[in-house]
Parts: structure tokens; C-alpha cells; sequence
């Protein structure tokens, strides 16, 4: 009778054990889903500003492009200028 009482109480402890790991599991799962879930709005939030850098990185080539091409034309102008001043 005693250790049919000693091994209910080992088979119960054991039960708990595994309902308590499984426990910690699911906590650990879904603590790791929300990190996922905040790592991807992070990408999105990264991705969006790699977008705009882009954009602004072709804004400013454009620009320099334009600003070399008038160095250029200025150029231009002033040969011309110097020769009309010979």
C-alpha cells in the first residue's frame, strides 16, 4: 500500500513536471513570435528607408550630373568669351 501511495505520488510529480516544461515551452514559443513579429515590422521599417535612400541617391546623381553639365556649358562660355574679348 505504501508504494502503490510512493508511486502515485512519483507518476502525479511526473505529470507535473511535464505540464510545467510544456508550460515553459509555450511561454518560450510565443515569446519568440512576438521577437519575430517585431523583427519583421524592423525590416519593413529598414527596407522602407533603403527604399528613400535609394531615391535620394538618385536625386542627388541627378543633380550632380546637371551641376556638371552647366560647369561645362560655363566653360564653354568662357572660351568663347575670351576668344570674342581677343
Amino acid at each position: 500500500m505504501f508504494s502503490e501511495a510512493l508511486r502515485m505520488l512519483d507518476e502525479n510529480t511526473v505529470h507535473y513536471m511535464i505540464d510545467e516544461l510544456q508550460k515553459e515551452r509555450d511561454d518560450a514559443v510565443a515569446a519568440l513570435s512576438e521577437k519575430d513579429s517585431v523583427i519583421s515590422e524592423k525590416d519593413a521599417a529598414l527596407s522602407e528607408k533603403d527604399s528613400i535612400i535609394s531615391e535620394k541617391d538618385t536625386e542627388i546623381a541627378t543633380v550632380l550630373s546637371e551641376k556638371n553639365s552647366m560647369l561645362s556649358e560655363i566653360a564653354a562660355l568662357k572660351a568663347q568669351l575670351a576668344v570674342l574679348n581677343k
